[in-house]
């Protein structure tokens, strides 16, 4: 029974040390907490999504006549489109979801210039937010019909 109890002692100043070091590295690196939270599907997403959202709105003028744009998440942010076309533009970001291509397609002026629109998005909604199929299969048709047609 004693060695039970020392046992439970070890446990509950483990555990204590253990939350004091989680406190500590949340207050050092608060965007750690944020991250977590958005992977749960409680708060926004993390503060890079705004600085990368508002790059490509700050550019977005800039965008060709006849670009082909790819619209994504982190896998498609990551592509290197200028090998595809001189007029590829790329507008991944990391993290993002159907939810947040949805609520970004009609914030850019420059998809009304497209010749070719590439949709690579979803796996973080089936993954990390574990969204039905057929709720992220919603999502993309009110995508493509946000997007401009020609």
């Amino acid at each position: 029974m004693q060695a039970i109890q020392e046992l439970l002692k070890i446990a509950v100043i483990v555990y204590l040390i253990g939350l004091q070091l989680v406190i500590i590295l949340l207050l050092v690196k608060p965007q750690i907490a944020q991250t977590i939270n958005y992977k749960f599907g409680v708060g926004p997403k993390p503060k890079y999504y705004d600085f990368a959202l508002s790059k490509q709105l700050l550019n977005d003028h800039r965008v060709p006549q006849g670009a082909i744009i790819f619209i994504g998440d982190n896998i498609t942010e990551n592509l290197d489109v200028s090998v595809i076309s001189p007029k590829a533009v790329n507008l991944g970001i990391s993290k993002d979801t159907t939810v947040g291509v949805l609520k970004r397609v009609p914030l850019y002026d420059s998809l009304t210039r497209w010749s070719a629109i590439f949709l690579a998005i979803g796996i973080n909604d089936l993954t990390i937010r574990k969204e039905p199929i057929d709720i992220v299969m919603t999502h993309y048709k009110m995508i493509v019909a946000q997007l401009p047609a020609h």
